[in-house]
């Protein structure tokens, strides 16, 4: 009887565990508790989990240590598993989590038959493992490399069509991570599903996190959508991307509405839970809103009466000068007002609304990439760098680049090209285009005057007038109105074995090269490119014979202010080879003010064209060594036969000096001219004299007081006679780069003088309204007094008195008296008298009439 009563005991205590373990078909753990639910079961070490902070957490010290928590659930022919997990740590072999959809043992480890979800691993991925017989086995994998510090939901369904669906949604990047679909799947009895731990070391103590554990019937959503993304697809196509699929017979042109147009969609495409709308009228730049009402997903759940409010700005792309380089601070130190850092600004001089996302900034060595920036019609942007862009937080439209290139003070070459690296605008500035010398120095910027004149360069560019250094996205401070009406000139000639390059003074940017634009006389012209927008390179049939002058005519060079090249002609040679008097030292200033320039002046006796590019200037010793070889310039610049050239390293102070200047060419260097004296020479690369010159102050005119700023002058070009003499008072004491005032041999007529204006009308009506009179004296180094009377002897005007004149003169009297006004009608008398050093006299009285 007792035997029977314990066999009853047990089939009711068999029957409570089967009815206790039946009923967990259904489990929904949010963790809100402060303990591990009892359900929970943790078989092999009860003491490596807890609830902390409302999520399931892992609390093993262990090295090395495999632990698992479990629950037990029914057997479903569908069913849902889902679960959040948060694991801010690298994954390794070492470092990983599996999550248990089924296995056969509540102690996970020790399964025999299981499916679960690896995350981490070797290959820091997703896989989907199977296990049956205790035999591992890899069902299906996301790509590698995408679980570390992996935040996100692991979702699996299994349903009436046998296939088992997972997905992994990662919430920190907004994205589903992996899907995966596994066909003729079904669970094959009650089991248990949980969550193993493999770690490596202590230090991932409560570095496993989990939360809303989910198993039970597949949940039907109750939720109506909800618009998660508008988007302007085209100036006529919205986007919109549901928070889930929507049900296409939803979606009719009345259930959308565009404001305030009053328009709807003529046409409308569903893909899952995108959809487009099509609409026949273009949008405008202005602000909308599209209402929308009984849009529903495929559950049956409406969303009604929502209005998206969205702004359209119509785009455009740029041509070519669209937006400009207008200002530009390549130096901000010392800073007037400005912040002491670098900026460009960028002008949209159009109608257009421009976006400047990648967009490029160049200096032809490196670049920086522009952001998304929609510039507006006739608006400014500022660039600056990132890591100072606070400091320009006061400033209106700047935008902050990211290693934005940097500006060289002395000048640079910038290139601003849209996304498609087509040249939008080009500017090569130099430090000399500031109108002031001493804000070179720095805190000033520079700035374009007139947008209409994009790439006249220096013409179009000034210092900022403003009292803060610059005008940094406002109206440039130098803002003005321009015109451009000079055709472009050749300022070098480069000749390089059968090639020409042509340096012109203004931007050929829109010039197409043409080679009917370009003769070159004896020689044909093959091709012509552009090197640059300033440099053209021609080629030609036949190498240029040296020293042999060529004229190369330029007709239809065209400017990008639309200014052509008509007829101009230049010459082109390559230097013949040097000879000793070829290039003759001709002149000589020495002896110099502070207001002055010193310069040497070089002549080309021959038929024979040179390249002052071969030649050197240097400075003797005593015993005649040569101390210093300078080279004259570093690039082409020819002397033509019977030339004058002068050369000087502050040609500006020269001509200041002596305005009547001609053919200045800016040295590069020249030897320290001792005023007492001391030999120059003139000479080849390899230091063969050339021409050569022993300078003393005992060669100027002896009755000379005074001889600073007085150069010295050949006196004829003849070897065996190199005499020379102090230049002519008449001349303003020197002729730099032309004819000298002392020229030996000259035909004119001695000791001759003449009137060549008889009446003189001092009226100013541009004809004879001063006297003109023109000597020539018997001799060089003469002096010569000039006086002027009336008719009964007395003595109105002295013009020149004490007069140091050359071979061919010409002197000029205003007809003003002594009394500094004009004198009365009448008779005068020209007096002339002069003296020559050798003591030879001459005086000329010649009567001519004022007439008022």
């Amino acid at each position: 009887m007792k035997s029977i009563k314990r066999l009853l005991a047990f089939l009711v205590f068999c029957h409570g565990i089967s009815y206790a373990f039946g009923q967990k078909t259904y489990i929904n753990e949010s963790f809100n508790s402060e303990t591990v639910p009892s359900y929970f079961e943790s078989t092999c070490d009860t003491t490596k989990f807890d609830v902390y902070d409302g999520q399931l957490v892992t609390k093993s010290n262990v090295v090395n240590d495999v632990f698992s928590i479990s629950t037990y659930i029914g057997h479903r022919h569908s069913a849902e598993w889902s679960i959040d997990v948060h694991l801010p740590f690298a994954t390794s072999s070492s470092n990983y989590i599996e999550y248990y959809l089924w296995a056969d043992s509540s102690c996970l480890e020790e399964a025999t038959e299981a499916i679960c979800i690896r995350i981490g691993d070797t290959k820091d991925q997703l896989v989907l493992y199977q296990k049956d017989n205790d035999e591992l086995s890899l069902v299906g994998a996301s790509p590698f490399g995408v679980t570390h510090s992996l935040s996100g939901s692991m979702l699996c369904t299994l349903g009436a069509d046998s296939v088992l669906r997972l997905s992994f949604y990662d919430s920190t990047k907004a994205m589903v991570l992996w899907e995966y679909e596994l066909d003729s799947f079904s669970l094959k009895r009650n089991g248990y599903m949980g969550i193993l731990v493999k770690q490596s070391t202590s230090s991932f103590h409560q570095k496993h996190r989990f939360d809303n554990v989910y198993y039970g019937i597949i949940r039907r959503d109750s939720i109506a959508p909800q618009v998660e993304t508008l988007t302007v697809l085209h100036d006529s196509i919205l986007q919109l991307v549901f928070t889930e699929p929507v049900d296409v017979n939803s979606m009719n042109a009345e259930r959308f509405n565009l404001l305030p147009t009053q328009i709807k969609p003529t046409q409308i495409e569903v893909q899952d839970d995108t959809v487009e709308l099509m609409f026949d009228e273009v949008f405008i730049t202005q602000s909308y809103e599209l209402a929308l009402d009984s849009v529903s997903d495929l559950f049956g759940n409406y969303l009604t009466q929502l209005t998206l409010p969205f702004d359209y700005v119509k785009l455009e792309a740029a041509n070519l000068h669209d937006v400009l380089l207008t200002e530009i601070l390549a130096d901000p130190s010392p800073s007037v007002q400005l912040p002491q850092h670098e900026f460009i600004e960028l002008t949209n001089r159009t109608d257009k609304i421009i976006d400047l996302n990648g967009w490029i900034i160049s200096d032809r060595k490196s670049e920086s990439v522009l952001d998304e920036f929609y510039l507006w019609p006739e608006s400014s942007v500022v660039l600056v760098d990132r890591s100072y862009q606070n400091h320009f937080a006061e400033f209106k439209n700047v935008m902050p680049v990211s290693g934005l290139i940097s500006l060289n003070n002395a000048g640079d070459s910038l290139l601003l090209l849209d996304n498609s690296r087509k040249v939008i605008h080009e500017v090569n500035y130099l430090r000399d285009w500031h109108t002031e010398e001493w804000k070179m120095e720095g805190g000033w910027s520079l700035e374009m005057i007139d947008v209409d004149l994009p790439c006249t360069e220096s013409k179009n560019w000034a210092s900022s007038t403003s009292k803060t250094g610059g005008s940094p996205g406002t109206l440039n401070s130098v803002k003005a109105k321009l015109f451009d009406f000079e055709a472009p000139r050749v300022v070098n000639v480069e000749v390089a074995d059968k090639y020409l390059v042509l340096t012109f003074d203004e931007s050929l940017l829109y010039y197409d090269p043409n080679e009917k634009d370009f003769t070159l006389e004896g020689n044909d012209i093959v091709s012509i490119r552009k090197v640059n927008p300033y440099q053209l390179r021609i080629e030609l049939s036949q190498e240029l014979i040296p020293g042999r002058n060529y004229v190369l005519q330029v007709d239809g060079v065209m400017d990008c202010s639309g200014n052509k090249v008509e007829n101009g002609t230049y010459n082109v040679a390559i230097g013949g080879e040097l000879v000793r008097h070829c290039v003759k030292i001709n002149e000589l200033l020495y002896d110099v003010s502070e207001s002055c320039a010193e310069f040497i002046e070089v002549y080309n006796p021959t038929d024979i064209t040179y390249n002052l590019n071969d030649l050197f200037i240097g400075y003797k010793d005593s015993i005649g060594r040569w101390k210093n070889l300078y080279e004259i310039t570093g690039h082409t610049v020819l002397i033509q036969p019977h030339q004058y050239v002068a050369l000087s390293t502050d040609t500006a102070a020269l001509k200041r000096c002596k305005p009547s200047a001609k053919n200045t060419i800016q040295a590069l260097k020249l030897p320290s001219f001792v005023n007492d004296g001391g030999t120059l020479g003139l000479s080849d690369y390899m230091g063969n004299v050339i021409d050569s010159f022993s300078y003393s102050d005992d060669l100027h005119f002896s009755l000379l007081s005074n001889t600073k700023d007085v150069s010295l002058e050949r006196l004829g070009h003849k070897v065996e006679n190199p005499t020379w003499l102090s230049a002519a008072q008449t001349y303003n004491y020197a002729t730099p780069g032309f004819a000298n005032s002392h020229l030996a041999g000259l035909t004119t007529e001695k000791g001759f003088c003449s009137i060549a204006t008889d009446p003189v009308s001092p009226n100013d009506d541009g004809f004879n309204d001063v006297l003109v009179v023109h000597y020539s004296p018997v001799q060089s180094s003469t002096l010569v007094h000039v006086r002027i009377f009336d008719h009964v002897g007395r003595l109105v005007a002295f013009p020149v008195n004490t007069g140091y004149v050359g071979t061919d003169n010409q002197f000029i009297w205003d007809c003003l008296g002594s009394n500094g006004a004009l004198v009365a009608s009448g008779i005068y008398i020209l007096h002339l008298e002069s003296i020559s050093v050798t003591g030879q006299k001459q005086v000329f009285k010649k009567g001519f009439t004022v007439v008022r």
